[in-house]
């Protein structure tokens, strides 16, 4: 969700201008709104993977088993 000057933009689409204008768009287009609501769970998604990456211990590879 871009904002460019008073009017919100979602890929390239305008949304509405102005908060309440875009909710209104959002709630009269549903495939519009399911489009905006996946992007943002799965930007949320990659976050939270990429942060739990960021702070998970390292293990080193083990061993191969000892005469193989």
């Amino acid at each position: 969700m871009e904002k460019k000057g008073a009017w919100l933009q979602f890929q390239g689409e305008l949304i509405g201008q102005g908060k309440e204008a875009a909710r209104k768009t959002l709630t009269d287009k549903p495939e519009l709104f399911k489009k905006v609501v996946d992007a943002v769970v799965a930007h949320r998604l990659a976050a939270a993977l990429a942060a739990e990456a960021a702070h998970a211990p390292k293990i080193a590879p083990a061993a191969a088993p000892a005469g193989k």
